[in-house]
């Protein structure tokens, strides 16, 4: 049986600054017509517009940054940088690598997806080594539905970066896409070791052990998660899920009741509650968390009719 579960444990942006901008490669490298202040200040100030939402602010200092450091120089001005009063100054992202790469996470938050694979392609080009464009570029081809690309990227990106456990994480969504489960599970099993404190690894775990029938393991899982990250509503639902599977209708509701507690727009916790209910006898229960299901996503119909017709014929073998 495969009751309704969302697929809502996706991909992760790599959280390796505050705010999640991928900006922890920053070169420091001698480099033409940029100063400390000039670029530091701006990557500053693009970083908290970034924490803030404000996309469009930081997509406009990024901009101006990549600017500023592509931008032609003269001989004199070269001249003055290499002169000895200049020696204080610091010079950074000589060729605009991570500036790009960092406006292209902006571009994609904007669903600029174009605009994004536009600047990951060009960082790429300037600095193929740069671990972040090839895990960000990922992220885009693994939203775009392009598994084959995306994995191809978070491979480069892992033979960069072994240690890199987002791209492990998103790796491993790629991989149950495929059908290829026990890879999946190396691939969060990894991503676990290198960040034993991320709950949406621990809740994509949970998903795959569920899907290879360990629902043991998919309990402990989502139970791990759900002490990361208690108001995580998806990880309930998982739990909730794996419970079923279990029998164990009480704790199975509970689970559901609290995925609604903090989500209480997440159709498919009203479609697996109303199934144990439907199991449990709890007909109006059921009924009312069936329509609730369907008004929230109509398109779970065909879907949540099949599992009611086969909750129905198990309840029936019960009696």
């Amino acid at each position: 049986m495969r009751s309704i579960i969302a697929k809502r444990l996706g991909v992760v942006f790599a959280q390796a600054c505050a705010g999640g901008c991928l900006l922890m490669w920053l070169a420091v490298a001698p480099a033409y017509g940029q100063t400390l202040d000039d670029a530091a200040d701006l990557y500053d100030r693009a970083q908290r517009r970034h924490q803030k939402k404000d996309f469009a602010g930081a997509l406009a200092d990024f901009t101006r940054l990549i600017e500023l450091i592509t931008r032609p120089v003269t001989v004199d001005a070269k001249r003055r940088l290499i002169a000895p009063e200049t020696e204080k100054i610091k010079l950074i992202d000589p060729r605009a690598a991570n500036a790009y790469t960092a406006r292209g996470i902006v571009r994609f938050e904007r669903r600029d997806y174009d605009g994004a694979l536009a600047d990951f392609d060009n960082t790429l080009r300037i600095a193929p080594g740069l671990v972040a464009a090839w895990y960000s570029r990922g992220v885009l081809w693994q939203s775009k539905g392009e598994r084959e690309r995306a994995l191809n990227d978070y491979n480069r990106a892992l033979q960069l970066n072994p240690q890199f456990a987002e791209a492990y994480n998103n790796r491993g969504n790629l991989l149950i896409e495929e059908g290829k489960r026990r890879e999946a599970l190396a691939d969060f099993d990894a991503a676990i070791r290198l960040k034993p404190r991320e709950a949406i690894m621990y809740g994509n775990r949970g998903r795959v052990r569920r899907e290879l029938q360990d629902t043991r393991g998919a309990i402990a899982d989502f139970t791990r998660a759900i002490e990361l990250d208690p108001q995580g509503a998806e990880f309930y639902l998982g739990r909730g899920v794996a419970r079923f599977d279990e029998h164990d209708l009480d704790q199975a509701i509970d689970d559901f009741t609290s995925a609604l507690k903090f989500d209480s727009q997440l159709a498919e916790a009203h479609a697996n509650r109303g199934l144990a209910q439907l199991l449990k006898g709890r007909d109006g229960e059921a009924e009312a968390d069936f329509a609730r299901c369907l008004s929230l996503n109509p398109t779970l119909r065909p879907q949540l009719e099949q599992k009611i017709e086969w909750t129905i014929t198990r309840r029936a073998a019960r009696h």
